[in-house]
């Protein structure tokens, strides 16, 4: 079996590409469906099944295409605060947050938590990054969500959210937070 490892290389930026990319390709296959079902050698996946039918599945795919990206930018982002979080407090130059996250890592341990231990903090030091930090926030229980199952109606900062709203609000967040740190 195949082993885990830790990635402290994370690129949100690459996780919207590869998203766009999929739906790309996703809208190409499905604007090919006729020319595809009425050649000769129709692709297996298609066989006994309606143009109408293959639409439904392919507005599916989109909707489960959003939501994986969704969740993949969420997880990116934590990793990278994690990781911002890990360095900061391991640092040889001591910025302003230095102290607070070394002291939290030893009271916590590997059970840092990410807006009690990591956002709080930061917004409590660098309190100009404290509205794209509170609009992250929004978008934390969107990944709670997400990861766990989507079987109740999430309370989030806005009434819905894109796949193109969430990459906004974590780059922005990351962005004030790299240039306040």
């Amino acid at each position: 079996m195949a082993r885990f490892e830790a990635e402290r290389l994370q690129n949100l930026d690459e996780v919207f590409r590869w998203y766009e990319l999929q739906l790309l390709l996703l809208n190409e296959e499905d604007r090919r469906l006729p020319q595809l079902l009425s050649g000769e050698a129709i692709p297996e996946r298609y066989r006994d099944e309606t143009v109408d039918e293959l639409r439904k599945q392919f507005a599916s795919a989109r909707k489960h295409l959003h939501y994986a990206a969704m969740l993949h930018l969420l997880t990116t982002t934590e990793a990278l605060l994690r990781v911002a979080f890990d360095d900061l407090s391991k640092r040889k130059t001591k910025p302003a947050i230095f102290r607070r996250f070394r002291r939290i890592g030893r009271q916590r341990g590997e059970k840092i938590r990410l807006e009690e231990d990591i956002l709080d903090t930061w917004t409590e030091v660098y309190p100009e990054t404290a509205r794209s930090i509170r609009e992250f926030k929004g978008v934390v229980p969107l990944r709670d969500w997400l990861a766990h199952g989507r079987y109740w109606n999430p309370k989030i900062g806005r009434a819905a959210y894109g796949v193109r709203d969430v990459f906004d609000v974590a780059s922005e967040m990351l962005n004030r937070m790299q240039d306040a740190g």
